[in-house]
């Protein structure tokens, strides 16, 4: 497994808070699910995203899906 670019770590993060959920992020860009949930809970990739990201599960009317 490859490291992700600057750029690539900040398209997740822009997708996130467009309101696009972990597992759509992971199959747009083609990722695992679990490297989008330790990029979004802070685990990884922090000196790109400053800190976590993803605080809890957010309501359905608040994904890009049910829009």
């Amino acid at each position: 497994m490859s490291h992700l670019s600057r750029e690539e770590v900040l398209e997740v993060v822009a997708l996130y808070h467009e309101g696009w959920g972990v597992r759509n992020i992971a199959r747009k860009l083609e990722l695992l699910e679990r490297r989008v949930e330790k990029i979004l809970n802070g685990t990884s990739y922090t000196q790109h995203t400053g800190g976590r990201i993803m605080k809890g599960n957010r309501p359905t009317s608040e994904l890009a899906i049910y829009r």
